[in-house]
């Protein structure tokens, strides 16, 4: 078992960092993750709050995120919603078993991802494409 709370979305890269988590479980054992979500806030690149339809976002489950320049909220790159969280996820060979999300009613101070997911796959890594 693995635990990585408050750790992907200060990640430049975090599908690889989720690889290498893959490539230290043994077949079947477990990531516990938590971490920053896009559930009802986003910024634009000069911090200020921006209007989306979350509502919409978040019931279509495509993966979508969010890609800041180590700026948003402080020292944050990437921010998924909960689709594309467990894409990267599923990309490294891991399966999400259980996730859930919180948000504080107040505020956006906080909307936060977490649950656990199992490695699925012996190979941590998935094949990319070719370069043209």
């Amino acid at each position: 078992m693995i635990a990585f709370r408050g750790v992907y979305y200060h990640l430049k890269h975090p599908i690889l960092a989720f690889e290498r988590i893959a490539a230290s479980l043994k077949l079947g054992g477990s990531l516990h993750f938590e971490g920053e979500g896009l559930i009802k806030y986003a910024e634009d690149l000069d911090g200020k709050s921006v209007d989306i339809d979350f509502k919409a976002i978040l019931e279509s489950d495509a993966p979508f995120c969010l890609i800041y320049p180590n700026s948003y909220k402080g020292s944050n790159w990437f921010i998924p919603t909960p689709a594309a969280l467990k894409s990267c996820m599923q990309a490294a060979g891991l399966e999400v078993v259980e996730l859930n999300t919180w948000t504080t009613p107040e505020d956006n101070s906080a909307q936060r991802i977490y649950g656990y997911a199992v490695k699925v796959r012996e190979t941590a890594e998935m094949i990319e494409h070719g370069l043209y």
